[in-house]
Order: C-alpha cells, then structure tokens, then sequence
C-alpha cells in the first residue's frame, strides 16, 4: 500500500459529487492528473519490511540509496503536479465569477496540497528511521564475521594491494560471492579497491578523497574462475580495460573482465591483453603487426570519402553509418586492431548497401566547396573536423532557407550548431556529432522533408522537437550559468580568507560547492536526446513524461535543500540560484507540459 494516501479533497470525483467546482474547470483537469500520477506509482518497494531483507549493513546502505532513488525520481514529483493543483486553485480563487461553493472549495484544497506536500517530503524520513532501526543489529552481525571473510574497511587499507588481492582470492575460491567494489582514476592511472561490508558508493567517495580522482565507477563485483566481473551502479566507459593496471600491481591474474548486467549476463568484456597491454592484429604470413596496422590505416583512409558522401546525401542508414565510423575510429585510436577490422567490415558493408553496390563506394571527385561558414565553425582541422566542416556548411545553407519558411525552426537550428561549434572547438567530436545530429532532424536533411509546418499531428511533432531541442539547450545553458556563479563565489571566499592560517583547509572546503552541479546533473540532457531520437510518438511521449519528473526532481531538491539557501545566503556575491532555478525550470516543464 502507499506510504500516504491522496487526501479525498484532491480528488475530482469528490468535488463532482459537491459539485462545487465549475464544470471543465483547469482545476479539475488538474486534480484528474494529480490522481492519475499518484495512483500510477509503483509503491510495493517502500513497504514496510524492506530492511529486513538486507544482509549487512552495506546491503542496508545500498538498499536505502537505491530506495532514495526510485523515490526522488518517482514520488517527488507527486509534488510537482500538486503544485500545479494549487496554481489553479489559486487562478480559480480570483475569479469574481466563481461563487462560495468554489471558493470554500479552494481554501480546502489549498490545505490538502499542503498536508499532501509534506507527506511527500516525510516519506524520505520514514526510509531513514526504517534504516536507523536495522543497521544496530547488522552492524553487530557484520563484526562478528569480520575475522571470517578477511575483510579489512580500514580507510588506510583502500590502496593496498594486499587487501585487493586478498579480498579477489577470496571471491575466487567462491564464486557466489558477492563484494562492492569502487574505481577511481583516469586512461593512464587506476585504483580498485572491493569491500564485503562497505557500500560502493561510500568507497568510491573515500576513494575519491585518498586519491583526488573525480571520474570512477562502483558497484558489485565477483570472480569465477579466470574471470572478473563487474556490476555497475555508477557507470563509466572503458571500465573492463581500466581496472587491468590496479590487478597487475595487484598480482591478480585474470583473463577476461566481464561487465555485466542487472540480470548477470556479459554485455561488454575485455579479453587478456598482450604485453603492451592491446589487443593485437592477427598478423599475416611475412607480415609485422605493424604493417598491419598501416595496411589498415589506409583502408580507412580510402573510406572516409565515402561516409562523407552517404552522411551529406541521407543515404542507407545514416545513423548506423555514423555510430560504425565513430566505433572504428575509436577502436583505431586505443589501439584495438581486432576491433577496428570487425567495424571496418561492418562499414564496407553498410556503404555498399547505401550506395546500391556489392563493394565499397568507389572514391569520386571531391564535392565543390560549400558557401563560408561562420567564424566560429572554421576552427577546428584534422579528419574528423573535415567531416564536421561539410555536415555544418549544408546546414548552414539550410539555415538561411529556414529564417523565411520557419523561423523558430531557424533560432533551434542556429542555437545547435553554435553548441556544435563549441564542442568541436574543445575536440569533443561525439558531442559536436550528436549536436549536429539534432540539427538534421530540425532541418529535415537526413529525410528530405521540408521544415514548413506540416499539419495535424506531423505540425505537433515537429513542435514537440523543437521544444525539446530547446529545453536541452536551456538546461545545458543554466548549469553552465549555475557552474559560473559557483567559481565566482569561490574566488570571493578565497579572496576573503586569504589571511587565515587555515587557508589551505578553507581552500580545499570550497570544493563541496560543486556539488549542487552533481545534483543538477545532466540526466534531463541524456532524457532528452532520447525523446529526440525517439522513432515512434508514443516512445518520445514516454520519454517526456520522465524527463518532466526530472524536472521534478530538480526543483524538489532546489526548494528543500538547506546548502542551497545557504549559497545564496553567502554575504559575499550575489547568488540568486534558487530564484533563476526555480524559474527557469518551472517555465522548462511548461513547455513540455504544451509539447
């Protein structure tokens, strides 16, 4: 059953029987979808009990972390919608014609939204009171089985390799066995470390203060056989080839790194490397890896014209296309010859279909130069910039058809290809790709089909795109706006304090600033682009839907959290970040509400 109930007064079968609200009223509308919302959550995970399912007190940590999740993500914005409940209210409250059955109606709803609002917040207060009452007698558990299972959560036993290699043996010898592991490092230096008993998350973060690296991963972790898997709560790319160094001092041979999914099965692995730690080419009689890797090189080379032309055309599966390409160029980049020969053959296959030919498309004559490009997207150089450079120049072009036969369409392209811009101006040329890609489906390139306001539902279609195209912007906008303002505080505390003897610990403290940006993270982006990329209306309206309980989420945290106040609060710049947060984000949900 649900943690609280919806109050009868928030219903609008209660007030159709008092029949006290006018009729087709945006308020009803309102408390229609309030009650839809709270009747469509899934409350059987907070029932009372969940925490006499854990284990240990890192299974107790680790079940309340993910509860706070599910409930931050769908019972907060329960919140939201009553706000909008009590907007309404509050229009209906001022209106002359409304007469003193609806009046008295909305002073008794206003109160159900704010008893129904604080039921909403509590919730989070009754999962902590049900994890401060269990973990006394886990905790007491977990330490008479410390001498057992060779665990050691000492902070400064994190980095040794001893303790890593003791605690993967002991995974080995049983293969049930289940430990939280955390990683933290970059390409070139990593560090793992595992735990019976301490949460991922609680590791990565004492990881994160012992080494100083930011960007990591954590999550479960077991050994069967010659094998490693891994199981990521926080996710991060490159994980199976990163951990390779940290085993090595470790003195723990593996032969394959498995990552694996919620349901324990492989979806990305990394097989022993060889001594220079890659993936080598199989070599060809009378040939070295290294001419191989040459030879390969120049197949490359020779198809590059060929992506360009199906790219520009709209040919085949373009989307595909891309994704092989970029998968190729990376593979060659890291040095993974085995991998790049398998998309190189899946490249050739998927130009000759686009082109209508059995063989790769055969290298033609340069295409003439395209019109001037603006300033800013005549920066950057290099193979991928020259693919970058002719997908922007025919969007350029299209972009003077757009300012006469659709305007807004116009200012989304033009704001997309000026983010494009500043991706391929840092060398970030997946992200410059993906802005790019945007701009196709805004300009109707990839399609062919005209950016003119169709009609009926393709005229709301393309309105939806359009404003997702722009919440995405709008967002990326704030948090950048929202990182600015940070740093500018930041310099006004160390400017301030440049004095104290504690300088040091002061200057080490502001660093805690940031992490309003790890709440305001970049899921509503990532929500988006799949609402973009969406290929039936029902996904895209899917993907709305959680991207505006994302909203939800955001503005839950703007409104409740005390460190926020506390910014704006500083006494020494001026901040403002709850009032342009909740504006901004409130108009952000909105325009998808309309969409």
């Amino acid at each position: 059953m649900p943690l609280f109930d919806l109050p009868q007064e928030l219903t609008k079968t209660h007030w159709d029987k008092k029949k006290a609200l006018p009729a087709g009223c945006a308020l009803e509308t309102q408390l229609k979808a309030l009650q839809k919302k709270h009747d469509s959550v899934d409350w059987k995970p907070f029932d009372a009990g969940w925490a006499a399912q854990a284990r240990s007190p890192a299974d107790l940590d680790t079940a309340l972390a993910a509860l706070e999740k599910l409930y931050r993500s769908k019972v907060f914005p329960l919140k939201l919608e009553a706000g909008s409940v009590l907007t309404e209210a509050q229009k209906l409250a001022k209106d002359k014609a409304a007469g003193k059955p609806a009046q008295d109606a909305v002073r008794a709803i206003t109160e159900a939204v704010k008893t129904y609002s604080k039921a909403v917040d509590d919730g989070l207060t009754q999962l902590a009171k049900e994890h401060a009452k269990a973990l006394p007698a886990l905790k007491k558990s977990a330490e008479a089985e410390a001498d057992e299972d060779g665990g050691d959560d000492d902070d400064s036993a994190l980095l040794d390799p001893k303790v890593l290699f003791k605690q993967l043996q002991l995974c080995r010898r049983d293969p049930a066995r289940r430990v939280h592991f955390a990683f933290a490092g970059d390409n070139k230096t990593g560090h793992l470390c595992l735990s019976p008993r301490t949460a991922g998350r609680m590791l990565f973060a004492k990881l994160k203060d012992d080494t100083g690296f930011s960007v990591g991963a954590f999550g479960q972790a077991w050994v069967d056989g010659m094998t490693l898997y891994l199981s990521m709560d926080k996710p991060l790319s490159g994980l199976t080839k990163r951990v390779r160094p940290p085993l090595k001092v470790a003195g723990f041979k593996v032969s394959k790194v498995v990552l694996a999914g919620a349901d324990g099965k492989a979806v990305e692995q990394d097989d022993e490397p060889d001594d220079n730690g890659a993936m080598a080419e199989p070599p060809k009689p009378g040939a070295t890896a290294g001419e191989a890797m040459e030879r390969l090189k120049a197949r490359i080379k020779a198809l590059e014209p060929g992506v360009i032309k199906v790219l520009q055309e709209g040919l085949g599966d373009t989307l595909q296309i891309k994704n092989t390409y970029q998968a190729l160029r990376q593979a060659q980049g890291s040095g993974d010859a085995a991998g790049a020969i398998k998309a190189l053959q899946q490249l050739e296959g998927l130009l000759a279909s686009a082109v209508g030919s059995a063989s790769a498309p055969p290298t033609r004559s340069q295409p003439p130069e395209p019109p001037p490009l603006p300033q800013q997207l005549q920066q950057p150089s290099g193979e991928q910039a020259n693919i970058f450079k002719q997908r922007a120049a025919a969007l350029t072009a299209r972009l003077k058809e757009l300012a006469v036969s659709n305007p807004k369409a116009a200012q989304a392209l033009k704001e997309n290809l000026a983010s494009a811009a500043e991706s391929a101006k840092k060398g970030d040329w997946t992200r410059a790709s993906g802005w790019l890609d945007e701009c196709d489906q805004i300009a109707g390139i990839r399609t062919g089909r005209s950016a003119t306001p169709p009609s009926g539902d393709a005229q709301k279609d393309k309105t939806a795109t359009v404003v997702y195209t722009q919440t995405r912007l709008a967002w990326d906008r704030t948090r950048k706006e929202v990182q600015t303002k940070l740093q500018t505080l930041e310099k006004a505390l160390l400017a301030a304090c440049a004095n104290e003897p504690d300088f040091d610990q002061i200057a080490a403290n502001t660093r805690m600033l940031y992490q309003v940006l790890d709440h305001l993270d970049e899921r509503l982006i990532d929500k988006l682009d799949e609402a973009l990329n969406a290929e039936t209306p029902e996904a895209r309206k899917a993907f709305k839907s959680e991207a505006r309980d994302i909203i939800g989420d955001y503005l839950m945290y703007v409104t409740t959290d005390g460190f926020l106040r506390d910014i704006d609060d500083n006494g020494f710049v001026e901040i403002a970040l709850l009032d342009t947060l909740t504006q901004r984000l409130t108009a952000m949900n909105k325009a998808l509400l309309a969409a």
